[in-house]
């Protein structure tokens, strides 16, 4: 139900409706059980991902590496 409402502001914006009618959906889909859970494995993942680089040494390299996989992790907006 709440996709059907993202997707139906969606169209309404593609026909020149105001941009922020899904708003309050999207707000709602931020705050979802799903999203947080999602979230979190991303944050797993990045975390894991900077672990298992630390043996790479310190350097320009592993700092562009670690900065790329908390920057994947923490895109949500």
């Amino acid at each position: 139900a709440l996709r059907a409402r993202i997707d139906e502001g969606v169209e309404r914006i593609a026909a020149g409706a105001d941009p922020a009618i899904p708003d309050p959906e999207l707000a709602e889909l931020r705050e979802h059980e799903a999203t947080t859970a999602t979230l979190d494995l991303a944050h797993k993942w990045s975390n894991e991902a900077v672990e298992a680089i630390s043996p790479l040494p310190a350097g320009a390299v592993r700092e562009a590496l670690t900065r790329f996989a908390q920057a994947v992790a923490d895109r949500s907006s």
